[in-house]
């Protein structure tokens, strides 16, 4: 199986602070990639390297087949959509007014635009505002933003993170979709139930270090990991 990411030693630190350490990241075509860890174990860091919002220190970034290199990331990026933190959007326009926005930034046509709403269900909430959508909403338009491309890999950094449970399971159901669909995604949480039952294969990280990697059974067929010891 290809993978679609690839990360070798990758590093970052800020100072004399190490916020994610010599990361050996394997993610596979065509899988929901779950990446666990508490708050502050480097996750976030990670996916903003792997999509080139933060250079690493050392070590290095395969996406899509290739290095992802200050003269790739034009290219990269077109094929990757991502979620990161905060639900985009502009809370005092419509879903529908958004969406147009990332139309003409991205230059797409309206059947790309139709499908991307469509996949994440998000038909008949197009004409609210932003600002009177549920959490569970926000996140929706937000995927639906990140799809509008038509990408073969999608990075949600903690996407139901806030959600209720319904919301959760939302959010659950349209990762498990878009795999099937042929989407690559990598979601990140703090919590292993929110995912587990979702992700084809789990990455945990620890103190910025990789500390299990691989199928949901390996990991229950695993001893208890030890997170690293601080450096």
């Amino acid at each position: 199986m290809t993978d679609i990411v690839a990360t070798e030693g990758l590093t970052k630190r800020y100072g004399t602070r190490t916020v994610v350490e010599d990361l050996n990241l394997r993610i596979p075509e065509g899988c929901v990639y779950g990446f666990l860890g508490p708050n502050g174990s480097g996750k976030s860091t990670t996916m903003k390297m792997l999509l080139s919002l933060i250079q690493p220190t050392s070590g290095e970034v395969q996406v899509l087949g290739q290095p992802m290199t200050r003269g790739t990331r034009r290219q990269l990026l077109a094929g990757i959509g991502s979620l990161i933190e905060s639900p985009p959007g502009y809370a005092h326009l419509t879903g529908s007014e958004n969406m147009r926005i990332v139309q003409r930034l991205l230059g797409l046509n309206r059947q790309q635009i139709d499908f991307a709403v469509a996949t994440v269900r998000m038909q008949n909430q197009m004409d609210k505002k932003v600002r009177e959508y549920s959490l569970g909403m926000k996140q929706r338009l937000g995927i639906a933003m990140a799809l509008a491309r038509q990408p073969q890999l999608l990075i949600l950094d903690e996407p139901t993170n806030g959600l209720d449970p319904a919301g959760i399971d939302e959010i659950r159901t349209l990762l498990r979709r878009l795999a099937n669909d042929g989407v690559t995604v990598m979601v990140s949480s703090h919590l292993l139930g929110e995912i587990d039952k979702t992700a084809n294969m789990l990455g945990i990280l620890s103190q910025g270090q990789m500390i299990f990697q691989g199928t949901r059974e390996q990991l229950m067929a695993a001893p208890t990991p030890e997170p690293p010891s601080p450096s």
